[in-house]
């Protein structure tokens, strides 16, 4: 503790505050976080945010501003161990009304899924169910439909968002009003302390959108800064358009005001202390497949590891690479019908630097086929990849028409 009472001091000193009073911080950081100071890992993390908290205090001197508000985002810090594909979710959306709308219009429009545009000799006609009633409204010739229309034979539609309110009672200042024609999103996985959060290291989702989510790029397992708007309760954070970035804490200088020494954390216990229920041995992929068939998306996530025993590096269609992985542990049946390795798809955004043989753990969601009436084996969508061990350099790629079975 000498070094950080020094440290307690230089602080005291610089910001010109009664020492006792820095002193009473450092001790609230350390009991907010319920950090045990015999405990090196959390004796550095204490060193960690007590320096986050003077730079803070530093930068309101400096500018005469006034403390940061968490409502208003702020920076996290850990590791990324997962990033999500960006996905379109207005695809499926589109795709599922005009189907509906082919099948039975009269209930969907009446359901306020769309609005419904046809042409007149003036210009256009538009017609939608808005507040349990039918309202009609023209428009000349100037007007421009929305990117979003859907042409069906002599008219269009245009899917909106038809809830009045979100499940929280709140107003939806969009209700009738044209959906988008794209809505990128990506979800990514994160362990760490959100800003301003209590209750120290945890799980937390990062939820994106936009061009946020389309321009987003994290290495996995790197220690890292990461601005956003951070909420415990849920344990989330959303991005803030122009705002939201990544600063890998290896970049800093050690005497940066944010820089972390991180040398004595593993990551391996970061996993299982923030993670352990998402920890799945690879024998019993299938089993917790199985398990959380019934689940929502975000609640199928596993964290597995085993030993990388093939790699296919050509892209497929999607631009995934194929890892074929084992528990060299676990006994292996030689009549049976099982097979020997667990399929796994990577994603252009992870790198691949390590050979056959090497340990990794990896993070997930299981995927499961049927073809011909069958089920195939459990595979695993990869968001993230910590090699253990570094075994060899990757295989040259080779021709494949192997389909990689992606799923949503």
């Amino acid at each position: 503790m000498e070094k950080m009472n020094e440290e307690i001091s230089k602080a005291a000193e610089v910001l010109d505050l009664p020492l006792e009073e820095v002193k009473e911080k450092f001790v609230s950081i350390t009991t907010q976080h319920s950090l045990n100071l015999e405990n090196e890992s959390d004796k550095n993390l204490a060193t960690g945010l007590f320096r986050q908290w003077f730079g803070q205090q530093r930068r309101q001197q400096q500018v005469g501003a006034k403390p940061q508000q968490s409502s208003f985002g702020g920076n996290g810090f850990g590791i990324v161990i997962g990033v999500e594909d960006a996905r379109d979710m207005m695809i499926y959306q589109r795709t599922q009304v005009e189907g509906e709308y082919r099948r039975d219009s009269d209930s969907v429009y009446q359901e306020g899924k769309v609005a419904v545009v046809v042409q007149t000799d003036s210009g256009y006609q538009i017609s939608q169910w808005l507040n349990n009633e039918e309202q009609t409204r023209n428009k000349d010739s100037e007007w421009k439909l929305p990117e979003s229309a859907i042409e069906i034979e002599d008219t269009w539609i245009i899917p909106v968002d038809n809830r009045p309110a979100f499940a929280s009672g709140d107003k939806n200042r969009k209700y009738g009003q044209p959906l988008p024609l794209e809505e990128f999103r990506r979800r990514v996985h994160f362990i760490g302390e959100g800003h301003d959060s209590p209750g120290g290291v945890r799980h937390w989702t990062l939820g994106l959108k936009d061009v946020i989510a389309t321009n987003f790029s994290a290495e996995t397992f790197r220690f890292c800064h990461i601005f956003g708007k951070w909420n415990p309760d849920l344990g989330t954070m959303w991005g803030i358009k122009n705002q939201t970035t990544v600063t890998y804490n290896d970049e800093l200088d050690e005497n940066h005001e944010s820089y972390r020494d991180t040398t004595n954390v593993d990551v391996q216990d970061l996993l299982g202390d923030a993670m352990g229920d998402y920890i799945v041995p690879l024998i019993d992929l299938e089993r917790r497949h199985q398990e959380t068939a019934a689940l929502p998306l975000a609640d199928k996530l596993v964290i597995t590891d085993g030993v990388v025993t093939n790699m296919n590096l050509r892209q497929s269609s999607t631009g995934n690479r194929t890892l074929f992985i084992s528990d060299l542990n676990a006994d292996f049946n030689y009549e049976g019908e099982e097979y020997f390795s667990t399929a796994c798809w990577v994603p252009p955004h992870i790198d691949i630097d390590f050979g056959i043989g090497s340990h990794v753990i990896l993070v997930g969601r299981t995927n499961q086929r049927e073809v011909d009436g069958e089920l195939t084996s459990v595979s695993l969508n990869t968001f993230g990849i910590y090699v253990v061990d570094k075994r060899g350099q990757p295989l040259e790629s080779e021709d494949t028409d192997e389909d990689d079975g992606d799923w949503f």
